[in-house]
Protein backbone atom coordinates (compact mmCIF):
# COMPACT_ATOMS: atom_id res chain seq x y z
CA UNK A 1 0.00 0.00 0.00
CA UNK A 2 2.87 2.37 0.85
CA UNK A 3 4.45 1.79 -2.55
CA UNK A 4 1.16 2.68 -4.26
CA UNK A 5 0.80 5.87 -2.22
CA UNK A 6 4.40 6.89 -3.02
CA UNK A 7 3.74 6.24 -6.72
CA UNK A 8 0.61 8.45 -6.59
CA UNK A 9 2.57 11.22 -4.86
CA UNK A 10 5.23 11.08 -7.56
CA UNK A 11 2.58 11.25 -10.28
CA UNK A 12 0.92 14.26 -8.62
CA UNK A 13 4.30 15.98 -8.32
CA UNK A 14 5.10 15.34 -12.01
CA UNK A 15 1.61 16.52 -13.04
CA UNK A 16 2.04 19.73 -11.01
CA UNK A 17 5.39 20.43 -12.66
CA UNK A 18 3.90 19.79 -16.10
CA UNK A 19 1.01 22.20 -15.43
CA UNK A 20 3.44 24.92 -14.29
CA UNK A 21 5.62 24.32 -17.35
CA UNK A 22 2.56 24.41 -19.61
CA UNK A 23 1.37 27.73 -18.14
CA UNK A 24 4.81 29.29 -18.60
CA UNK A 25 5.02 28.11 -22.20
CA UNK A 26 1.52 29.37 -23.01
CA UNK A 27 2.56 32.82 -21.73
CA UNK A 28 5.91 32.84 -23.54
CA UNK A 29 4.32 31.74 -26.84
CA UNK A 30 1.06 33.61 -26.32
CA UNK A 31 1.08 35.00 -29.88
CA UNK A 32 1.20 31.51 -31.41
CA UNK A 33 -1.36 30.17 -28.94
CA UNK A 34 -3.81 32.97 -29.78
CA UNK A 35 -3.42 32.26 -33.50
CA UNK A 36 -4.06 28.51 -33.01
CA UNK A 37 -7.07 29.18 -30.76
CA UNK A 38 -8.54 31.33 -33.54
CA UNK A 39 -8.00 28.43 -35.97
CA UNK A 40 -9.73 26.09 -33.49
CA UNK A 41 -12.71 28.44 -33.18
CA UNK A 42 -12.97 28.73 -36.96
CA UNK A 43 -12.95 24.92 -37.22
CA UNK A 44 -15.88 24.84 -34.82
CA UNK A 45 -17.78 27.45 -36.83
CA UNK A 46 -16.95 26.14 -40.32
CA UNK A 47 -16.70 22.38 -39.73
CA UNK A 48 -18.17 21.07 -36.47
CA UNK A 49 -21.32 23.15 -36.04
CA UNK A 50 -22.55 22.79 -39.68
CA UNK A 51 -21.81 19.04 -39.78
CA UNK A 52 -22.90 18.09 -36.24
CA UNK A 53 -25.46 20.41 -34.66
CA UNK A 54 -28.33 19.71 -37.07
CA UNK A 55 -28.02 15.94 -36.73
CA UNK A 56 -27.68 16.21 -32.95
CA UNK A 57 -30.91 18.19 -32.71
CA UNK A 58 -32.79 15.83 -35.06
CA UNK A 59 -31.51 12.78 -33.14
CA UNK A 60 -32.67 14.30 -29.86
CA UNK A 61 -36.12 14.98 -31.34
CA UNK A 62 -36.37 11.41 -32.67
CA UNK A 63 -35.49 10.05 -29.22
CA UNK A 64 -37.77 12.31 -27.17
CA UNK A 65 -40.79 11.88 -29.44
CA UNK A 66 -40.40 8.08 -29.47
CA UNK A 67 -39.95 7.96 -33.24
CA UNK A 68 -36.79 5.90 -32.74
CA UNK A 69 -39.05 2.86 -32.14
CA UNK A 70 -40.49 3.18 -35.66
CA UNK A 71 -37.69 4.15 -38.05
CA UNK A 72 -35.85 0.81 -37.77
CA UNK A 73 -38.64 -0.95 -39.71
CA UNK A 74 -36.89 0.18 -42.91
CA UNK A 75 -33.79 -1.82 -41.93
CA UNK A 76 -35.48 -5.13 -41.07
CA UNK A 77 -32.79 -7.59 -42.33
CA UNK A 78 -29.93 -5.69 -40.69
CA UNK A 79 -31.23 -5.64 -37.13
CA UNK A 80 -32.49 -9.22 -37.40
CA UNK A 81 -28.93 -10.37 -38.17
CA UNK A 82 -27.83 -8.63 -34.96
CA UNK A 83 -30.79 -10.10 -33.04
CA UNK A 84 -31.35 -6.55 -31.86
CA UNK A 85 -34.71 -4.94 -31.01
CA UNK A 86 -35.90 -2.59 -33.75
CA UNK A 87 -35.99 0.36 -31.36
CA UNK A 88 -32.34 -0.06 -30.41
CA UNK A 89 -31.18 -0.46 -34.00
CA UNK A 90 -32.29 3.11 -34.63
CA UNK A 91 -29.79 4.18 -31.94
CA UNK A 92 -27.12 2.30 -33.91
CA UNK A 93 -28.17 4.15 -37.07
CA UNK A 94 -28.18 7.58 -35.40
CA UNK A 95 -24.89 6.87 -33.62
CA UNK A 96 -23.29 6.21 -37.00
CA UNK A 97 -24.93 9.10 -38.85
CA UNK A 98 -25.16 12.01 -36.44
CA UNK A 99 -21.54 12.34 -35.27
CA UNK A 100 -19.18 10.99 -32.61
CA UNK A 101 -20.84 11.85 -29.26
CA UNK A 102 -24.45 11.39 -30.39
CA UNK A 103 -24.60 7.61 -29.94
CA UNK A 104 -23.28 7.85 -26.37
CA UNK A 105 -25.67 10.74 -25.68
CA UNK A 106 -28.69 8.72 -26.85
CA UNK A 107 -27.63 5.63 -24.87
CA UNK A 108 -27.13 7.77 -21.78
CA UNK A 109 -30.62 9.21 -22.17
CA UNK A 110 -32.16 5.73 -22.57
CA UNK A 111 -30.40 4.58 -19.39
CA UNK A 112 -31.76 7.59 -17.49
CA UNK A 113 -35.25 6.83 -18.82
CA UNK A 114 -34.96 3.21 -17.65
CA UNK A 115 -35.47 1.94 -21.20
CA UNK A 116 -32.18 0.01 -21.29
CA UNK A 117 -29.76 -1.27 -18.65
CA UNK A 118 -26.29 0.11 -17.99
CA UNK A 119 -24.84 -3.18 -19.24
CA UNK A 120 -26.59 -2.78 -22.61
CA UNK A 121 -25.42 0.82 -22.97
CA UNK A 122 -21.85 -0.09 -21.98
CA UNK A 123 -21.56 -2.65 -24.79
CA UNK A 124 -23.57 -0.79 -27.43
CA UNK A 125 -21.34 2.28 -27.02
CA UNK A 126 -18.59 0.30 -28.78
CA UNK A 127 -20.36 0.29 -32.15
CA UNK A 128 -22.68 3.32 -31.80
CA UNK A 129 -19.76 5.68 -32.35
CA UNK A 130 -18.77 7.17 -35.68
CA UNK A 131 -18.08 10.44 -37.41
CA UNK A 132 -20.98 11.89 -39.35
CA UNK A 133 -20.91 11.53 -43.17
CA UNK A 134 -21.07 15.32 -43.54
CA UNK A 135 -17.66 15.63 -41.87
CA UNK A 136 -16.01 12.60 -43.51
CA UNK A 137 -17.38 13.00 -47.03
CA UNK A 138 -17.96 16.74 -47.17
CA UNK A 139 -14.89 17.88 -45.23
CA UNK A 140 -12.20 15.17 -45.17
CA UNK A 141 -12.96 13.80 -48.65
CA UNK A 142 -13.01 17.24 -50.25
CA UNK A 143 -10.31 18.96 -48.15
CA UNK A 144 -7.79 16.11 -48.33
CA UNK A 145 -8.54 14.30 -51.62
CA UNK A 146 -10.82 16.70 -53.54
CA UNK A 147 -12.94 13.59 -54.05
CA UNK A 148 -16.39 12.60 -52.81
CA UNK A 149 -15.56 8.95 -53.52
CA UNK A 150 -12.59 9.02 -51.14
CA UNK A 151 -14.80 10.35 -48.35
CA UNK A 152 -17.38 7.63 -49.02
CA UNK A 153 -14.65 4.95 -48.84
CA UNK A 154 -13.49 6.20 -45.43
CA UNK A 155 -16.99 6.54 -44.00
CA UNK A 156 -18.12 3.15 -45.37
CA UNK A 157 -15.05 1.46 -43.83
CA UNK A 158 -15.84 2.88 -40.38
CA UNK A 159 -19.52 1.91 -40.70
CA UNK A 160 -18.73 -1.66 -41.80
CA UNK A 161 -16.27 -2.07 -38.92
CA UNK A 162 -18.95 -0.98 -36.44
CA UNK A 163 -21.46 -3.40 -37.94
CA UNK A 164 -18.94 -6.26 -37.70
CA UNK A 165 -18.45 -5.53 -34.01
CA UNK A 166 -22.21 -5.22 -33.53
CA UNK A 167 -22.51 -8.79 -34.88
CA UNK A 168 -19.76 -9.94 -32.52
CA UNK A 169 -21.36 -8.27 -29.51
CA UNK A 170 -24.80 -9.71 -30.37
CA UNK A 171 -23.82 -12.88 -28.49
CA UNK A 172 -22.95 -10.88 -25.37
CA UNK A 173 -25.99 -8.63 -25.66
CA UNK A 174 -28.59 -11.29 -26.48
CA UNK A 175 -29.94 -11.42 -22.90
CA UNK A 176 -29.61 -7.66 -22.42
CA UNK A 177 -31.65 -6.97 -25.56
CA UNK A 178 -34.56 -8.89 -24.01
CA UNK A 179 -34.66 -6.33 -21.17
CA UNK A 180 -35.34 -3.53 -23.64
CA UNK A 181 -38.69 -1.99 -22.74
CA UNK A 182 -40.78 -1.91 -25.89
CA UNK A 183 -43.62 0.11 -24.42
CA UNK A 184 -46.55 1.17 -26.55
CA UNK A 185 -46.53 4.85 -25.71
CA UNK A 186 -47.90 7.20 -28.33
CA UNK A 187 -45.58 9.36 -30.36
CA UNK A 188 -45.12 12.65 -28.48
CA UNK A 189 -45.02 15.64 -30.81
CA UNK A 190 -45.11 19.08 -29.22
CA UNK A 191 -43.40 22.45 -29.33
CA UNK A 192 -41.81 21.69 -25.93
CA UNK A 193 -40.05 18.64 -27.39
CA UNK A 194 -38.67 20.72 -30.25
CA UNK A 195 -37.43 23.51 -27.96
CA UNK A 196 -35.92 21.18 -25.32
CA UNK A 197 -34.20 19.09 -28.02
CA UNK A 198 -32.60 22.14 -29.61
CA UNK A 199 -31.60 23.48 -26.17
CA UNK A 200 -30.03 20.17 -25.12
CA UNK A 201 -28.17 19.86 -28.43
CA UNK A 202 -26.97 23.45 -28.12
CA UNK A 203 -25.48 22.76 -24.68
CA UNK A 204 -23.72 19.63 -25.96
CA UNK A 205 -22.46 21.55 -29.00
CA UNK A 206 -21.06 24.29 -26.77
CA UNK A 207 -19.21 21.73 -24.67
CA UNK A 208 -17.75 20.10 -27.79
CA UNK A 209 -16.56 23.46 -29.18
CA UNK A 210 -14.99 24.40 -25.84
CA UNK A 211 -13.12 21.08 -25.77
CA UNK A 212 -11.82 21.63 -29.32
CA UNK A 213 -10.69 25.15 -28.39
CA UNK A 214 -8.97 23.86 -25.23
CA UNK A 215 -7.12 21.24 -27.28
CA UNK A 216 -6.04 23.98 -29.69
CA UNK A 217 -4.18 25.58 -26.78
CA UNK A 218 -2.61 22.25 -25.80
CA UNK A 219 -1.42 21.31 -29.29
CA UNK A 220 -0.21 24.87 -29.93
CA UNK A 221 2.10 24.72 -26.90
CA UNK A 222 3.42 21.33 -28.03
CA UNK A 223 4.18 22.70 -31.50
CA UNK A 224 5.80 25.96 -30.41
CA UNK A 225 8.03 24.29 -27.83
CA UNK A 226 9.51 22.09 -30.55
CA UNK A 227 8.39 18.73 -29.14
CA UNK A 228 7.30 17.53 -32.58
CA UNK A 229 10.67 18.46 -34.11
CA UNK A 230 12.09 15.50 -32.18
CA UNK A 231 10.44 13.17 -34.72
CA UNK A 232 11.66 15.25 -37.67
CA UNK A 233 8.79 13.81 -39.73
CA UNK A 234 5.82 15.99 -40.82
CA UNK A 235 3.64 12.87 -41.23
CA UNK A 236 4.21 11.83 -37.61
CA UNK A 237 3.39 15.34 -36.44
CA UNK A 238 0.15 15.40 -38.43
CA UNK A 239 -0.79 11.92 -37.16
CA UNK A 240 -0.18 12.84 -33.51
CA UNK A 241 -2.14 16.10 -33.94
CA UNK A 242 -5.09 14.24 -35.49
CA UNK A 243 -4.84 11.53 -32.81
CA UNK A 244 -5.34 14.23 -30.18
CA UNK A 245 -7.93 16.35 -32.05
CA UNK A 246 -9.59 14.77 -35.09
CA UNK A 247 -10.30 17.96 -37.09
CA UNK A 248 -6.50 18.17 -37.64
CA UNK A 249 -6.91 15.26 -40.08
CA UNK A 250 -7.71 17.86 -42.76
CA UNK A 251 -4.02 18.84 -42.74
CA UNK A 252 -3.08 15.58 -44.51
CA UNK A 253 -2.12 15.69 -48.19
CA UNK A 254 -4.15 13.80 -50.81
CA UNK A 255 -2.04 10.64 -50.92
CA UNK A 256 -4.20 7.52 -51.37
CA UNK A 257 -1.61 5.33 -49.63
CA UNK A 258 -2.42 7.27 -46.45
CA UNK A 259 -6.17 6.62 -46.67
CA UNK A 260 -6.11 3.57 -44.32
CA UNK A 261 -4.25 5.68 -41.73
CA UNK A 262 -6.81 8.48 -42.06
CA UNK A 263 -9.57 5.86 -41.79
CA UNK A 264 -8.01 4.56 -38.55
CA UNK A 265 -7.86 8.09 -37.11
CA UNK A 266 -11.46 8.86 -38.13
CA UNK A 267 -12.70 5.62 -36.54
CA UNK A 268 -10.72 6.31 -33.35
CA UNK A 269 -12.02 9.88 -33.13
CA UNK A 270 -9.16 11.40 -31.17
CA UNK A 271 -8.50 12.04 -27.48
CA UNK A 272 -10.56 15.23 -27.56
CA UNK A 273 -13.67 13.37 -28.78
CA UNK A 274 -13.19 10.60 -26.19
CA UNK A 275 -13.17 13.25 -23.46
CA UNK A 276 -16.35 14.73 -24.97
CA UNK A 277 -18.03 11.32 -24.78
CA UNK A 278 -16.96 10.98 -21.14
CA UNK A 279 -18.34 14.45 -20.35
CA UNK A 280 -21.69 13.62 -21.99
CA UNK A 281 -22.10 10.16 -20.44
CA UNK A 282 -20.85 11.21 -16.96
CA UNK A 283 -21.97 8.43 -14.60
CA UNK A 284 -24.78 7.02 -16.76
CA UNK A 285 -22.78 3.90 -17.65
CA UNK A 286 -19.18 2.65 -17.71
CA UNK A 287 -16.94 3.47 -20.69
CA UNK A 288 -14.31 0.81 -19.95
CA UNK A 289 -15.47 -1.56 -22.72
CA UNK A 290 -15.82 1.33 -25.15
CA UNK A 291 -12.25 2.53 -24.49
CA UNK A 292 -10.76 -0.98 -24.59
CA UNK A 293 -12.39 -1.75 -27.94
CA UNK A 294 -11.62 1.58 -29.63
CA UNK A 295 -8.28 0.44 -31.07
CA UNK A 296 -9.55 -2.95 -32.34
CA UNK A 297 -12.55 -1.32 -34.05
CA UNK A 298 -10.27 1.29 -35.65
CA UNK A 299 -7.87 -1.39 -36.87
CA UNK A 300 -10.74 -3.33 -38.47
CA UNK A 301 -11.89 -0.11 -40.18
CA UNK A 302 -8.33 0.34 -41.47
CA UNK A 303 -8.23 -3.20 -42.92
CA UNK A 304 -11.70 -2.82 -44.45
CA UNK A 305 -10.48 0.36 -46.13
CA UNK A 306 -7.42 -1.45 -47.54
CA UNK A 307 -9.74 -4.17 -48.86
CA UNK A 308 -12.06 -1.63 -50.53
CA UNK A 309 -9.15 0.20 -52.15
CA UNK A 310 -7.78 -3.04 -53.61
CA UNK A 311 -11.15 -4.14 -55.02
CA UNK A 312 -12.33 -0.71 -56.22
CA UNK A 313 -9.32 1.62 -56.57
CA UNK A 314 -10.50 5.21 -56.04
CA UNK A 315 -9.97 7.78 -58.74
CA UNK A 316 -9.34 11.46 -58.09
CA UNK A 317 -12.39 13.51 -58.99
CA UNK A 318 -11.74 17.20 -58.39
CA UNK A 319 -14.85 19.20 -57.61
CA UNK A 320 -14.05 22.89 -57.17
CA UNK A 321 -17.54 24.12 -56.36
CA UNK A 322 -18.72 21.19 -54.24
CA UNK A 323 -17.72 22.71 -50.90
CA UNK A 324 -20.05 25.66 -51.49
CA UNK A 325 -22.88 23.39 -52.60
CA UNK A 326 -22.27 21.06 -49.63
CA UNK A 327 -22.73 23.88 -47.11
CA UNK A 328 -25.91 25.07 -48.78
CA UNK A 329 -27.30 21.54 -48.92
CA UNK A 330 -26.64 20.96 -45.23
CA UNK A 331 -28.37 24.21 -44.27
CA UNK A 332 -31.30 23.47 -46.56
CA UNK A 333 -31.67 19.91 -45.27
CA UNK A 334 -31.83 20.95 -41.63
CA UNK A 335 -34.23 23.81 -42.43
CA UNK A 336 -36.53 21.40 -44.29
CA UNK A 337 -36.49 18.91 -41.41
CA UNK A 338 -37.35 21.67 -38.91
CA UNK A 339 -40.16 22.90 -41.15
CA UNK A 340 -41.62 19.39 -41.52
CA UNK A 341 -41.53 18.84 -37.75
CA UNK A 342 -43.22 22.20 -37.07
CA UNK A 343 -45.98 21.38 -39.57
CA UNK A 344 -46.53 17.96 -37.92
CA UNK A 345 -46.61 19.57 -34.45
CA UNK A 346 -49.20 22.17 -35.48
CA UNK A 347 -51.30 19.49 -37.22
CA UNK A 348 -51.33 17.22 -34.16
CA UNK A 349 -52.10 20.10 -31.81
CA UNK A 350 -55.05 21.22 -33.94
CA UNK A 351 -56.38 17.69 -34.40
CA UNK A 352 -56.17 16.87 -30.69
CA UNK A 353 -57.56 20.21 -29.58
CA UNK A 354 -54.54 21.23 -27.47
CA UNK A 355 -54.69 24.53 -25.64
CA UNK A 356 -53.15 27.71 -27.00
CA UNK A 357 -50.24 27.54 -24.54
CA UNK A 358 -48.96 24.45 -26.37
CA UNK A 359 -48.85 26.27 -29.69
CA UNK A 360 -45.64 27.74 -31.08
Amino acid sequence: MKKINIFKEILLYVASLFILWFLMQSIIFSKEVIADVRIGIMRCINVLIPSLFGMMAVSEIILKTGLYRKISILFFPFYKILQMPAGLFSVFILGNLAGYPVGAKLLSQLVKNGTITKETAKNMAVFCYNSGPAFVIGTVGIAVYQSIKAGIYIYASCLIANYIFAIGFSLVLKKSYKKFKTDKEKIKLSSEVLVSSVESSGKSMLMICLMVTAFSVFTSVLKTTGIFSFFNQPLIEKTVMAFMEITNVTSFTGNYTLMPLICFLISFGGICVLLQVKAIVRESFSLKTFLLMRFPVSLVACFVNIFLIKIYPPSITCIKTYSFVQNNLKSSLFSCICLIFMIIIIFFQKSTGNSEKDML
